[in-house]
């Protein structure tokens, strides 16, 4: 499964970019794909598989880089510091994003995605939006007639609290292989309905 191949990285130094994490992490195996959100202090790995993961976790955790000491383990669903405890006094210093409260009330489920790379599949959008919660449907949108992608997609949540922390976590991040800060928010239903009828 993709989630034991896509690391999560807490209490990065802030001033670790994408170049540094691939420094730090290409050693252990293939990447497909990385982000370092520098003013969160945290970091997303995927490899190409689960045994460099692993390999990365075994050398990498508890590792002091530039005064932090490094909290990696496997993504999961609620990415967060629940079991940071071996980082000793660094481990409060990790911020994970979480849904604010309370929860914005413009929030809604549905979330339009726009400056992804043009290469993204629904695959590519799963794999970095399900490191914050189930993925209920996810549709990158595509011109008419040529059916090239947009570099824009919507992305459904089981609820307005799980894309709230979506936004307040992606919103204005690079990815790799984008020429643009991402730009996440809500969709509403009339745009959403729109974008799904133009592909």
């Amino acid at each position: 499964m993709a989630s034991s191949m896509n690391l999560y990285i807490g209490n990065l130094p802030p001033n670790c970019t994408d170049d540094t994490l691939r420094t730090l992490f290409e050693p252990y195996g293939t990447i497909v794909t990385l982000k370092a959100l520098r003013d969160k202090g945290i970091g997303f790995v995927q490899y190409a598989d689960a045994a460099a993961a692993a390999s990365a976790i075994a050398a990498m955790n508890n590792v002091e880089v530039d005064g932090k000491v490094l909290l990696v383990k496997l993504a999961d669903r609620n990415a967060g510091p629940k079991h940071a405890g071996k980082g000793g006094a660094a481990a409060p210093k990790v911020h994970v994003p979480r849904a604010p409260a309370p929860v914005d009330p413009n929030a809604t489920d549905n979330l339009y995605v726009n400056n992804i790379p043009l290469t993204w599949s629904e695959a590519d959008l799963n794999m970095l939006f399900g490191t914050y919660g189930p993925v209920v449907s996810s549709v990158v949108l595509k011109q008419k007639g040529s059916g090239q992608s947009k570099g824009a997609a919507l992305v459904r949540f089981p609820d307005g609290a799980t894309a709230s922390t979506v936004v307040a976590a992606l919103n204005g991040s690079m990815v790799e292989g984008a020429t643009s800060p991402l730009e996440v928010r809500y969709a509403d239903r009339e745009q959403g309905a729109k974008a799904r009828k133009a592909g």
